[in-house]
């Protein structure tokens, strides 16, 4: 069924003529309704979940199928849990499925989704097609503590790290802060090269010769399954003793920024303030190729042994 079915990333949509999505090739043996409801039965039926959950609900709730998943934070990532939550809409009269993503326990609880994931059947010739919509969303949970957690361990201060506080420069938005600072080896006016030591010698990052500093990421926490090789690029801002540091995912030519990271430092008393804001825009690259294209073959495989 299919054949070998082929994709192409950052292909003409047949959806939304003008716009980019991932777009498979004809799927034979298949009709477009039967393609439509194999999928709407894959993600009913669980088969979307990790393996590792601690917790895994499905619901029918507010018009959409939810699955929520919860997983158990390792002691060397600060333990606790972590949820995220989906909320898919089947639309069988257009074979469509959105897909909304709530990225952690704050999100569900603002009702404020990063990501808006669609799938198209299509059906002549029957094929599919995929975009992600990413918005520009806050977060301040709990891998980024971990990431100030770091920082924090560098400099020898034993000031506890919090989730989703109060913004200290930022009225109404959420950050991750930590108490006061009163030990360790920097203060205030030393964070910064504190900050490029802990990222060249600690984090074995590659200074460039304007000063900003390339990380090469080769072993991260991933519960999700999700690729362990990222890059990031960190400038250190003394006007403000801010670091700011743009992801770019697995992109090692450094072109898309995925989201942008903020860690701040404040004085009188000393703290850290960090932020994390996700890169808007449409996605339709190499990344959801390869996120999609198994998916599509698994609802296709299970349809075939059906």
């Amino acid at each position: 069924m299919g054949g070998n079915l082929s994709f192409t990333a950052d292909a003409d949509s047949v959806a939304e003529p003008g716009k980019k999505s991932v777009v498979s090739g004809e799927i034979t043996g298949v009709t477009a309704d039967a393609l439509f409801a194999a999928f709407e039965k894959y993600i009913r039926d669980g088969n979307t979940k990790n393996g590792s959950e601690k917790e895994l609900k499905m619901e029918d709730k507010d018009g959409s199928f939810w699955i929520t998943q919860t997983w158990s934070i390792p002691d060397m990532f600060g333990g606790g849990e972590w949820t995220v939550a989906s909320a898919y809409k089947f639309d069988a009269a257009t074979r469509t499925i959105s897909h909304l993503f709530y990225p952690q326990q704050a999100n569900i609880d603002r009702g404020e989704a990063a990501l808006l994931s669609m799938i198209k059947v299509h059906s002549d010739p029957v094929s599919v097609e995929h975009w992600m919509e990413k918005y520009d969303v806050r977060a301040s949970g709990r891998m980024l503590k971990y990431a100030v957690q770091q920082v924090a361990k560098h400099i020898g201060t034993t000031a506890e790290v919090h989730i989703d506080q109060p913004s200290i420069g930022d009225a109404g938005q959420l950050s991750v802060v930590s108490d006061p600072i009163e030990d360790g080896t920097a203060t205030f006016e030393t964070f910064l090269e504190a900050t490029k030591a802990f990222l060249v010698d600690t984090k074995e990052g590659t200074m460039l010769p304007d000063g900003s500093i390339i990380e090469e990421r080769s072993q991260i926490w991933d519960v999700a399954s999700i690729a362990t090789k990222t890059f990031a690029k960190y400038s250190l801002q003394k006007e403000d003793n801010h670091v700011v540091c743009l992801e770019f995912g697995e992109d090692e030519s450094l072109k898309t920024v995925m989201a942008t990271t903020h860690i701040k430092a404040h004085a009188n008393p000393f703290r850290l303030e960090a932020w994390n804001i996700q890169e808007p825009g449409r996605s339709a690259g190499e990344q959801q190729l390869k996120m999609f294209q198994p998916f599509v073959e698994k609802v296709l495989k299970g349809l075939q042994e059906a």
